[in-house]
């Protein structure tokens, strides 16, 4: 979306073409497996329900390194 706004508002050019591709889908305790396994640890977080059953979920968090 924010691409989209970007080229709407002049920050993109117009002829400019959004080529990024999703690559994963996780599921949130997939992410935080990730997260840990990486080192970091969640300081904050903000979850935000999207669909009905929390079937997607809009996570903003905030990581920090491990110890």
């Amino acid at each position: 979306m924010a691409f989209h706004v970007s080229k709407l508002v002049g920050y993109v050019p117009p002829d400019a073409k959004f080529t990024m591709q999703t690559r994963r889908f996780f599921t949130a305790q997939a992410l935080r497996r990730e997260v840990l396994a990486a080192g970091l640890q969640i300081r904050a977080r903000r979850e935000r329900p999207v669909l009905p059953g929390r079937a997607l979920v809009v996570a903003g968090w905030i990581l920090e390194r491990n110890g």
